[in-house]
């Protein structure tokens, strides 16, 4: 079992992912190849050079894990209140989710704050589910996304493309 390559592709990409300070005013955004993946879902996962997406190894079928860690310039009042994931998931028999944690400082328990889950539909496509902004804090707790593929059909196109957090603005 080779996985140098994946994990060569996931430090690339976790060192060009750093967000400058124009961008992190605007909100935070993360390609799945810079998340980084659990052991025992490195071994079903591969990355694509082209787009940064992470998808199955041929054959594979299962439940993959990545997390990615959310590095925001924080000033004080988060305003960010969007999860958004994009995704390849053309078939029933399959999806991308991804989910917002944070941890306390203090105590180091987690809570979900916000999920969303890859709609069933050809090409790439972005879902995104609301959240309060205020229950992210930096300076109380520490915030990571997880991202969870699930294919049951090895035949199924599963890609996590991006996950983001962004404003709603009306």
């Amino acid at each position: 079992m080779n996985t140098h390559p994946l994990l060569c592709a996931v430090a690339l990409a976790a060192s060009l992912a750093g967000a400058s300070t124009a961008q992190a005013a605007n909100g935070w955004q993360m390609v799945a190849s810079g998340c980084t993946p659990a052991p025992a879902s490195a071994k079903l996962l591969t990355v694509s050079t082209k787009s940064g997406a992470v998808n199955f190894k041929d054959g594979k079928t299962g439940t993959a894990v990545l997390i990615c860690p959310i590095n925001y310039e924080f000033t004080g009042t988060n305003v960010l209140d969007q999860l958004e994931v994009q995704a390849l998931d053309a078939t029933a028999n399959g999806s991308v989710r991804a989910t917002l944690v944070r941890k306390s400082k203090t105590t180091g328990s987690i809570e979900t704050l916000a999920n969303v889950v890859s709609a069933d539909a050809t090409g790439v496509q972005n879902t995104l589910a609301g959240f309060t902004p205020a229950s992210i804090n930096f300076f109380t707790h520490a915030a990571y996304v997880v991202l969870q593929l699930s294919r049951t059909d090895p035949a199924a196109d599963v890609q996590a493309h991006m996950v983001h957090l962004s404003r709603f603005i009306p």
